[in-house]
């Protein structure tokens, strides 16, 4: 199956000798905004209808709502209609609803798209180390600790998520709300971690399937 992953940006993570300059800087300093972290002075976060907006920890406002425009129009092109918006869980997420910081990204959509709803479906059955701490990557591994509430009504789902790095969680998510019913082909996040300068600049990720690398698992 295809799940294609929509992005705001880029999120460096480089390897070898690549320097940062002012776009990886913005683009890190407004994840550091939309994950709730303290983030270094201010930026001029790049609005995709042209100009630039001040963002820092106290105009946390406008990070979030460019970011809501943004994926708003992205979806409004996908589902018209609306859909649901299921955030993926973060690690310590062990219960729906305890995941502020993924239910806020979602909302932030939905002030600019009223037909899509938010709710907070997914949780994990136990607490594990993040991917980065040596938590698993493996959707075979990562779904057997899945749970799905209850209350997603009967529409298409897209996950939100504020940085995708290898997939595996999106698609682990993905599989679980398939399992249940739910049609899953969409998830859209703030930003792609990125090994190398993204050849057409830090805010111009193009779409991709994120399900690919792992069709050997299905």
């Amino acid at each position: 199956m295809t799940l294609t992953a929509h992005v705001f940006g880029g999120y460096a993570s480089y390897e070898g000798e690549h320097k940062w300059r002012d776009p990886e800087h913005v683009a890190h300093k407004f994840i550091q905004i939309l994950k709730g972290e303290q983030a270094n002075g201010h930026a001029w976060l790049p609005r995709p209808s042209g100009g630039t907006i001040k963002i820092s920890n106290a105009l946390a406002n406008n990070a979030f709502d460019v970011w809501g425009r943004w994926a708003a129009s992205v979806l409004i092109g996908i589902y018209p209609e609306g859909a649901t918006l299921v955030p993926i869980p973060s690690s310590n997420c062990v219960r729906v609803g305890s995941d502020t910081k993924g239910r806020a990204l979602a909302e932030a959509i939905v002030v600019h798209a009223r037909q899509f709803g938010a709710v907070d479906a997914l949780h994990w059955i136990e607490e594990w180390p993040k991917a980065r701490n040596g938590g698993p990557r493996d959707p075979d591994v990562l779904v057997g600790n899945l749970k799905i509430g209850s209350g997603l009504p009967k529409r298409p789902v897209v996950l939100v998520d504020d940085v995708i790095t290898g997939g595996g969680h999106a698609v682990a998510c993905a599989r679980a709300i398939r399992g249940a019913g739910f049609e899953v082909a969409h998830v859209i996040a703030a930003a792609r971690t990125v090994k190398n300068p993204p050849a057409n600049g830090m805010f111009k990720i193009e779409s991709w399937d994120v399900e690919a690398p792992f069709h050997h698992f299905w």
